[in-house]
C-alpha cells in the first residue's frame, strides 16, 4: 500500500469494520469496543507513515470539519454545564461523541496531511482500496449473519453484539454498493461470478429486515448507474430486472420485514417529525442530546431518527446552517469515487434512522469524499 492512499485506507477501516468487530468480540466474549481496535490500528499506521514522510502539508478541506467538531464539543459542554436538571443522557452521548465521532474524524483528517499526498493518485487506486476492504469484510460479516443470526418476534434479525437490525442492514447495503460500484466506476467487465455475489448480497440485504438501508441502496445504486460511463439500457436491464424478480419472489414467498406492509415505525417517525416542527425555533436550539428528555420526558438518549431534524431541534438556527452546509457538500461530490456514493447512501439512511453518533459513517465518508474534490491530487485512470 502506498502512503499516498493511507487516508482512504484508514477511512475504509472505520466505515467497514465496526459491525464485524462487534460480532466477533461478542462471539469470543471479549469486551473490546469496536472503534477502539480501529483507533489503535490507525495510530500504528500513522506512526509508520510519519516515520516515512517526516513532513506534513496543510489540507484546507479539514478546516470545515474541525469547525463542525468544535461546535459539537462546545454545544455538548454548554449543555452539560447549563442544563438545570442533572440529566445523564447528555453525559452519555457526549462521551460517545468523543469516542465514536470526534476521534475517528480527527485521525482521518490528520492522515490526509502527509506530504506524500501531493503526488497524483489514479482514481482506480482509490476505489480499489474501498472495494478490497469492503468486499473482504462484507463476506465475513454475511457468513456470520447466516450462521449466527437470531430472529426477533417482528420478523427482523439481530446478531451477537448487535441488538438493532439497522446496524446489520446498513453494512450489508454499503458493502453491496461498494462491490458493484467498483465495477461500474472503473469500467470493469462484470461476469456471472460478480453478478452472483451481487444477488447474494442483495438477498441478504432484504433478509436482514430493515427498510431504510434497502431503500437507500436502491436510490444510491440508481444514481450510480445514471452517472456511470458504463451506463446503457443493457446494464439497466441486467441489474434491475433481477432486482425486481428477487423483490417479487420475496413478496410472494417470504415474511421478511423489509418488504412487509407494517407501518408502525413510520407512525412513530411522523410523530417525532410533528413534534420537532411544532417546537419553537431558537438560535442555539434546545441543547445537545436534549430531544429525549424533552420529547419522552425521561432521562434517556433518544432522537427524532432524522439527522436534519436532530440538528434543527438541538442546535436551532445553527443546526439549520450546518444542515445547509452538509447538503451543499453533497451536491459538490466528485461522483467518480466510491466514497462519494457512500456519502449519499449513509445520508439517505440518516434521514430515517440514527442520530449524530449513529450516523458517524456519514460524517467519516463525507470527510474522505471532500478530500477527493482536490483535482490536483487525484487524476483519472490512465
Amino acid at each position: 500500500m502506498k502512503f499516498s492512499t493511507t487516508g482512504h485506507f484508514i477511512t475504509a477501516l472505520f466505515l467497514s469494520l465496526p459491525p464485524l468487530i462487534s460480532v466477533i468480540t461478542s462471539l469470543l466474549s471479549i469486551n473490546i469496543p469496536s472503534y477502539l481496535f480501529i483507533i489503535f490500528l490507525s495510530f500504528f499506521i500513522l506512526v509508520l507513515q510519519i516515520i516515512s514522510t517526516h513532513n506534513l502539508r496543510n489540507e484546507r478541506f479539514g478546516f470545515l470539519f474541525l469547525s463542525f467538531l468544535s461546535y459539537l464539543l462546545f454545544a455538548g459542554i454548554w449543555t452539560l454545564i447549563n442544563v438545570e436538571q442533572n440529566f445523564e443522557a447528555p453525559k452519555e452521548k457526549f462521551i460517545n461523541l468523543l469516542y465514536i465521532v470526534v476521534t475517528p474524524i480527527l485521525i482521518i483528517i490528520f492522515s490526509f496531511t502527509m506530504k506524500n499526498h501531493i503526488a497524483s493518485v489514479p482514481t482506480e487506486n482509490i476505489n480499489r482500496i474501498y472495494f478490497k476492504i469492503y468486499f473482504t469484510v462484507s463476506i465475513i460479516f454475511c457468513i456470520l449473519f447466516i450462521f449466527f443470526r437470531e430472529l426477533e418476534t417482528i420478523g427482523r434479525y439481530i446478531l451477537p453484539g448487535i441488538n438493532n437490525p439497522i446496524w446489520i442492514s446498513r453494512p450489508i447495503g454499503a458493502g453491496l454498493l461498494v462491490y458493484i460500484g467498483y465495477f461500474f466506476l472503473n469500467e470493469k467487465k462484470i461476469n456471472y461470478y460478480h453478478f452472483s455475489f451481487f444477488i447474494f448480497f442483495f438477498i441478504l440485504l432484504i433478509e436482514s429486515g430493515t427498510r431504510a438501508p434497502f431503500l437507500s441502496f436502491l436510490i444510491t445504486f440508481s444514481i450510480l448507474i445514471l452517472k456511470s460511463k458504463k451506463t446503457s439500457f443493457k446494464s439497466f436491464i441486467i441489474f434491475f430486472v433481477p432486482i425486481l424478480i428477487t423483490i417479487s419472489t420475496y413478496l410472494y414467498l417470504s415474511t421478511s420485514y423489509t418488504l412487509s406492509l407494517s407501518l408502525w415505525s413510520l407512525y412513530y417517525r411522523l410523530n417525532e417529525l410533528k413534534f420537532v416542527i411544532d417546537s419553537t425555533i431558537t438560535l442555539f436550539g434546545n441543547g445537545f442530546s436534549m430531544f429525549g428528555p424533552i420529547y419522552l420526558n425521561v432521562d434517556e438518549v433518544y432522537y427524532p431518527h432524522n439527522l436534519i431534524l436532530e440538528l434543527y431541534f438541538e442546535f436551532g438556527l445553527v443546526g439549520i446552517l450546518i444542515s445547509a452546509v452538509i447538503i451543499y457538500k453533497i451536491f459538490k461530490l466528485n461522483l467518480n469515487f466510491l466514497p462519494s456514493y457512500l456519502v449519499i447512501y449513509f445520508f439517505i439512511n440518516s434521514l430515517f434512522s440514527g442520530d449524530i453518533i449513529g450516523n458517524t459513517a456519514f460524517f467519516i465518508s463525507l470527510v474522505a469524499a471532500s478530500q477527493l474534490q482536490n483535482k490536483n491530487i487525484y487524476k483519472s485512470k490512465n
